[in-house]
This record gives structure tokens, C-alpha cells and sequence, in this order.
């Protein structure tokens, strides 16, 4: 790591708030990687058992939320809701419209009967 190498701090989501707080000081990214280090308690080797405890009581278990499970059916509608994939359903459609209502069918085609309508 060099000058300038942004570091992520236990519980604060990337954002530098919790290192910022815990320096008191410039943010954290702007810092050369040793002051970081002393800045924040740590080495390169990481934390101690202890200090990690201390991280996590005062910032919170640094995991990400559980993500909402969302039904099969609404991500299928997700799927047709796409401006492109809208586009192609409606070109479909009017090629589809288009050769049934053409007389006579064209014979390079793969339908061999007329449609009715």
C-alpha cells in the first residue's frame, strides 16, 4: 500500500466516518499507510482479538444486511419490464401481425399453413 491507499474500517461501509471519528482528524484515505496503522490501533498484521471485540462493539458486527428474497413470478415480470426487451416484444408482435396478414404467404417461411383470423 502507498500514500493515499484508501482503507476500510471495521462497520463504517467504506465511507471513512468511523475511521474519521477515530482520528479526529483528516480522513482516513488521505493518510500514508503507517499513520493510518497508528491512527487507528492496528499493524499490518491486523487486529488483536481484543481490539476487533472493542471495533465491533462500538461499530456494530461489520457484515452486510440480508438481502430481501423476492418472488420468482415478480423477477420474471422484472425481466419484460427492460425498455430493449420491451422493443423486441413489440417488433415480434408486428412481424408476426405483418406475415399473417400478407396473402399470399411467403413460402421461405417455416409455417406451412396460413393463419386465420
Amino acid at each position: 500500500m502507498g500514500t493515499g491507499t484508501s482503507v476500510l474500517t471495521p462497520g463504517d461501509g467504506g465511507h471513512g466516518h468511523a475511521a474519521q471519528e477515530a482520528i479526529h482528524g483528516p480522513a482516513v484515505q488521505t493518510l500514508p499507510t503507517r499513520e493510518v496503522f497508528a491512527a487507528l490501533g492496528t499493524s499490518p498484521q491486523g487486529l488483536t482479538s481484543a481490539a476487533a471485540a472493542a471495533w465491533r462493539d462500538r461499530f456494530g458486527a461489520n457484515e452486510l444486511p440480508t438481502a430481501r428474497k423476492r418472488g420468482l413470478w415478480r423477477d420474471l415480470a422484472r425481466q419484460f419490464t427492460d425498455l430493449f426487451a420491451v422493443m423486441l416484444l413489440v417488433a415480434s408482435a408486428i412481424t408476426f401481425l405483418a406475415y399473417g396478414l400478407q396473402e399470399p404467404h411467403d413460402v421461405g417461411t417455416p409455417c406451412s399453413q396460413p393463419w386465420r383470423f
